[in-house]
């Protein structure tokens, strides 16, 4: 039977932590997504590693030497590949209900931005040199044969 997990919103909402403990926990599996590219519908398995302790009274420690198994930021630490990664039913499940619980639909006014104005495009700078180019001011006069002697 598998364990409950346990689903956390981390940082700002940004990422999404799933961790699913064993029975005698010490032992447990986590797994972080990224919110970043959700605009597109998109949640990005950030890392995946399998942690264990000698008994409850110590702190998780990775079970890899060099920490997480699958780092999808810091690929020289990574000891699995993405393909290689166990991403259970339930586990895609939950972060898809973690993501729907925070999403609200508004408008702007209730937001307490009622005098919302969207920004006005910026105008195109023009360079000083094609601008001196279009408009010869008296400083950038060109000599004619005549003036020049």
């Amino acid at each position: 039977m598998a364990q409950p997990l346990h689903v956390k919103l981390e940082t700002g909402d940004r990422r999404i932590r799933v961790e699913r403990a064993a029975s005698d926990g010490c032992h447990r599996e986590v797994w972080e997504f990224s919110t970043y590219a959700a605009e597109r519908g998109v949640l990005v398995l950030d890392a995946y590693d399998r942690q264990s302790r000698p008994s409850r009274r110590h702190k998780w420690r990775p079970s890899t030497p060099l920490g997480f198994a699958y780092q999808r930021l810091e690929p020289r630490y990574t000891t699995i590949k993405a393909e290689d990664v166990p991403l259970p039913a339930d586990v895609v499940e939950a972060t898809k209900q973690a993501f729907a619980s925070k999403l609200e639909v508004t408008s702007l006014t209730r937001l307490g931005s009622s005098n919302f104005t969207p920004p006005r495009p910026r105008a195109r700078r023009r360079s000083l040199r094609s601008s001196a180019r279009r408009h010869p001011g008296p400083r950038c006069r060109r000599r004619t044969p005549a003036s020049a002697g």
